[in-house]
């Protein structure tokens, strides 16, 4: 596993259906590349440099706690 960090090139969010109902999955273009947050909202936009884990075939962004803004 290794951290990275990148801007987000853009931000896209599909409804699933799950046992509990439709819930929303989202996910972060960042570096050219798309990165799978789940079901955590990752409350980054367009622009924001944030830090993520980088993992052989899967990527999850990190707790929100991690996330840093561009200036």
């Amino acid at each position: 596993m290794t951290m990275m960090t990148g801007i987000v090139e853009a931000v896209s969010t599909k409804d699933v259906n799950t046992k509990f109902g439709n819930k929303p999955t989202y996910s972060l273009k960042i570096n050219g590349g798309w990165v799978k947050c789940g079901f955590k909202n990752p409350n980054a936009s367009v622009g924001d440099e944030v830090e993520f884990r980088s993992e052989e075939h899967t990527s999850e962004l990190q707790s929100q706690s991690t996330i840093s803004y561009a200036v």
